[in-house]
């Protein structure tokens, strides 16, 4: 109320909006974005649709998040914002992919990247393709092991420290674990996290958004693993492993949400859906 009464309702409707989803109550979180749809000024508008999109997604409404994608997109090309366009080319990507629209998913991503090929924008990019080359069948796989490459290869040449070395790291990550080096992934990950720190080390740095990326990464590696695994307790006790990484974003949702547009479209809801797949192959191997 303070940001409205300041005479910023276009921030009060982001931050309550925010808020409001991480209480449960959507439609007032819904009402928020759609309002800032109707902003004066086109940041915000390109930001209310990008958050409809994430909160369709969230709530499994899928159809409904690739429309705000769409009447996203046209208002960015109205406005000649080429960053979020290229930024909403991705949104929709990912809605394509978890809709296994592969072939759709790497043109939109191709798209994203001739309009925008910052380190950010690469780092995103990679992101949708890896989540895409995790369900994908192999051939598919290997068309998009091949794009992560490229992205990888045109990376910018600046060196922002210290986010040019976290973008590279992470998109070679993506790059192995859709080549199928999912061993070496596991390996430098599980050293990143620290396997043995105490609980209370790891519950403090589930504070931060980075940790949540690291997690999700190595959620998708060990699943990976499992499906390789030599023998039924190896292959539980990776899917145990991935069941803790997972529930890093499902029970955490205000990781994801305190900047939800740093994150893919649904993000909380993808990782309590890879909580239910992998719970239901754990339960099958008891």
């Amino acid at each position: 109320q303070h940001l409205r009464d300041r005479g910023y309702p276009d921030d009060a409707d982001l931050v309550e909006g925010e808020s409001d989803f991480l209480q449960g109550r959507l439609q007032q979180s819904q009402d928020c974005f759609t309002r800032m749809t109707q902003s004066k000024n086109p940041l915000y508008r390109s930001y209310g649709y990008s958050l409809l999109t994430r909160l369709f997604a969230e709530q499994g409404m899928y159809a409904e998040a690739m429309e705000a994608v769409e009447k996203g997109l046209k208002k960015d090309i109205e406005s000649g914002d080429s960053a979020h366009r290229a930024e909403k080319l991705l949104d929709r990507g990912y809605l394509e992919c978890r809709a296994k629209q592969y072939d759709a998913c790497l043109q939109d991503t191709k798209l994203a990247l001739g309009l925008d090929r910052s380190l950010q924008r690469s780092l995103s990019a990679a992101t949708v393709l890896g989540h895409a080359a995790y369900y994908a069948n192999e051939d598919m796989r290997e068309r998009l092991a091949a794009e992560l490459r490229s992205i990888e290869a045109e990376l910018p040449k600046e060196d922002l420290k210290p986010l040019s070395a976290v973008v590279r790291m992470s998109i070679h990550r993506e790059v192995l674990l859709a080549e199928s080096q999912w061993q070496e992934v596991l390996e430098e990950l599980k050293t990143l996290r620290g396997v043995n720190r105490s609980q209370e080390e790891l519950r403090r740095t589930r504070r931060d958004d980075a940790f949540y990326l690291t997690e999700e990464l190595l959620g998708r590696a060990l699943s990976i693993a499992a499906e390789r695994a030599p023998d039924k307790p190896s292959a539980k006790m990776m899917r145990e492993e991935a069941l803790t990484a997972f529930e890093t974003v499902a029970e955490k949702p205000g990781l994801v949400w305190q900047a939800a547009m740093g994150f893919v479209p649904g993000a909380v809801n993808g990782s309590q859906k890879e909580l239910e797949a992998i719970s239901y192959a754990v339960h099958r191997t008891n």
